[in-house]
């Protein structure tokens, strides 16, 4: 942050150091590509999971930052990510196969994909489930079949 006078020759500047506490519970194993910050978020409360509780009225975001290592052909990147909640029953509370699926097909310019962040938003509908809950995510450069696996254990509260 910089404070200016309003003649312009003093000011101020100040910096807060501040570090991202990646949310307990979620697991995360990449190979072969790299990232920077995976967490899960309450964009409604504005705070990060904890804990892996979660309620059901809220929307939540999985957050991918800064990923790195997808290999480019013609200056062409090929992302997916698959997500994926399941009931400790084994019922399906929420999936889809490929939330990239535009980007798979057709691809992204790999310098703005350097730039990008990959965030999902999930929303619970009304819904009888048996907790704890499996959420699964798996993010795939479809060029080099590297990939980066993401599970948690989640208690979703109606």
């Amino acid at each position: 942050m910089e404070i200016t006078d309003a003649n312009g020759k003093g000011k101020l500047e100040y910096h807060i150091l501040i570090d991202l506490i990646e949310g307990k519970g979620l697991q995360i194993d990449a190979e072969g590509l790299g990232y920077e910050h995976i967490y899960l978020y309450n964009e409604s409360q504005k705070t990060m999971v904890r804990e892996g509780k979660v309620d059901a009225k809220d929307e939540y975001v999985l957050m991918f930052e800064g990923l790195s290592g997808l290999q480019a052909k013609d200056g062409l990147v090929y992302p997916a990510l698959m997500l994926d909640i399941t009931d400790s029953l084994g019922k399906k509370v929420l999936h889809n196969p490929n939330l990239l699926k535009e980007l798979t097909d057709n691809g992204m310019k790999e310098s703005e994909f350097l730039e990008s962040k990959f965030p999902v938003t999930i929303r619970f509908k009304p819904y009888e489930l048996v907790n704890p809950c499996v959420l699964k995510a798996v993010f795939e450069d479809r060029l080099s079949g590297k990939k980066i696996h993401v599970d948690g254990l989640i208690h979703i509260q109606y």
